[in-house]
């Protein structure tokens, strides 16, 4: 019987994701668990002599305990994920959405997905990501919901308020000019948007790189133009009157090494707001250490 560690947001999910109520559910598959909440210091020591850590939780518990694994400061197990979040957009694209039940099922017969991670230099500290980093309107909308985290309690409310709220600001927000180079050629310009993902979706999930791998040893980068405002828009709006076939219709470029200088001040690594002091030029790269990610044989 393997044993695993459930490191657990206790503030994300729903009644039936209790502390109690995961614990019974993986016992019941048939593993032995130790329990640790992410909300405390302790689960920084999990790993001792566990199979695989499952992390309970959404986008930013993930990212958490990815970054202290990428920093050596906790063991490089194998990460289940059952997605209690919010938007839970590493688990989409990981292809696990199923219910927890099928999910803790999975588990007996998992495959290994080795996943890359992203390292920014040029701030004032080396920055990590797992899921994306970028300018423009993404960490203005995350500068905007601040205040409205704090107090809407569903996640779907906080989707569709976050929705409306980017739809104010691609109508409104300028195109600024960035200096950027992708693997060593140039697409500096006027940009709405400069985002360098890990992942498919970002945000509300906003699918901007649907064709996303995680593990192939790129980024893909989306540079929205004053051009592709409309498109953009259009995407939105349909995502905020909850149409299920809203696609994203510009592509992304394949990269391993970006270089974006720009005077703006705002930016974001994954779900962390950052406000620069001065303009910088930052060069984003893959990271040399991987992470391993537990999926099912049909997501692979």
């Amino acid at each position: 019987m393997k044993t695993v560690e459930i490191l657990h947001n206790p503030n994300a999910g729903e009644e039936e994701h209790t502390q109690k109520q995961l614990v019974k559910s993986i016992k019941a598959a048939g593993f032995k668990c130790r329990y640790l909440s992410t909300k405390t210091d302790d689960w920084k020591d999990a790993g001792k002599d566990a199979a695989f850590y499952i992390i309970a939780g959404g986008d930013g518990t993930i990212r958490k305990v990815a970054k202290s694994i990428n920093c050596n400061e906790t063991p490089n197990l194998p990460i289940a994920i059952l997605p209690l979040g919010t938007a839970n957009n590493i688990a989409q694209t990981m292809g696990l959405m199923q219910s927890t039940e099928a999910i803790i099922n999975s588990w007996h017969t998992y495959h290994i997905k080795q996943v890359d991670t992203g390292t920014v230099t040029g701030y004032t500290k080396p920055l990590f990501f797992l899921e994306g980093f970028g300018y423009g309107i993404f960490p203005k909308l995350m500068q905007q919901m601040e205040p409205f985290d704090k107090v809407i309690d569903g996640a779907e409310e906080r989707m569709q308020k976050a929705l409306e709220l980017l739809y104010s600001l691609i109508l409104a927000a300028p195109a600024v000019d960035y200096t950027i180079t992708i693997d060593n050629k140039d697409y500096s310009g006027k940009y709405l948007m400069a985002e360098v993902m890990n992942i498919q979706s970002i945000g509300p999930n906003l699918h901007l790189a649907p064709h996303a791998d995680p593990g192939d040893g790129y980024l893909d980068v989306i540079l929205i133009t004053e051009n592709q405002r409309g498109t953009l828009l259009a995407y939105v709006d349909q995502l905020r009157n909850n149409a299920t076939d809203a696609v994203f219709s510009l592509h992304a470029l394949a990269a391993q090494q970006v270089q974006i200088s720009s005077s703006e001040l705002y930016l974001h690594a994954d779900d962390k707001l950052l406000i620069a002091e001065q303009p910088l030029t930052l060069d984003i790269t893959l990271s040399e250490s991987k992470l391993q990610f537990l999926i099912t044989p049909a997501t692979e």
